[in-house]
C-alpha cells in the first residue's frame, strides 16, 4: 500500500473538505509547480545534481504539489511497490492519489535516475486516482492528529 513520508499538522473540518472539482481547478497550478521543480533539476554528465545526488525528483514534485494544495488535507506518500512518491488528498468524494508518473520526466531505477531532457508537463500527465470512497479513510494515510 503506502508509507507515510510527510505528516500534516492539522485536521480539516468536515464542512471544509474540498471536492474533486475544486482539486481539478488546481491542475494548472500543480503543473506549473511541477514544471518549476523539473526546470531547476540540473544534472552533470554523470547524472549528479547538487541537491538530490543521483536520485530522482518525484519527492520534490510532490512537495510542490502539496504546497499548491494548501487548504486541502493532503500528504506525500512513498509507494511500497516502487521507489516513488505520490500525493494523497482527502476530498468529499473520498481519498485520491495524485501522481505525475516518473517515466514522463526521468529514467532509471532504485536511487539512480537520469533526467529526460526537454519535458514540458501537460494536463494529461497528472493522474488522479480514487483509492477509497470514504473521506474518513484519510486516517489510514496520515498519522493521528495532535490535539
Amino acid at each position: 500500500m503506502f508509507k507515510q513520508r510527510v505528516l500534516k499538522k492539522y485536521k480539516i473540518k468536515a464542512d471544509e473538505i474540498k471536492s474533486l472539482s475544486q482539486l481539478k481547478e488546481q491542475i494548472p497550478k500543480m503543473l506549473k509547480a511541477a514544471q518549476k521543480e523539473y526546470d531547476e533539476w540540473h544534472q552533470d554528465e554523470e547524472g549528479y545534481d547538487h541537491e538530490v545526488g543521483h536520485g530522482g525528483i518525484c519527492h520534490l514534485i510532490v512537495d510542490a504539489i502539496c504546497d499548491v494544495l494548501d487548504g486541502f488535507e493532503r500528504a506525500s506518500y512513498s509507494l511500497d511497490s516502487e521507489v516513488h512518491v505520490v500525493t494523497i488528498v482527502q476530498l468529499k468524494e473520498g481519498i485520491f492519489e495524485i501522481d505525475i508518473p516518473y517515466s514522463i520526466y526521468e529514467k532509471g531505477g532504485g536511487y539512480t535516475w537520469k533526467k529526460i531532457p526537454n519535458v514540458v508537463f501537460e494536463k494529461e500527465d497528472i493522474v488522479i486516482s480514487k483509492i477509497s470512497s470514504d473521506p474518513d479513510d484519510i486516517k489510514n494515510y496520515i498519522e493521528p492528529y495532535i490535539d
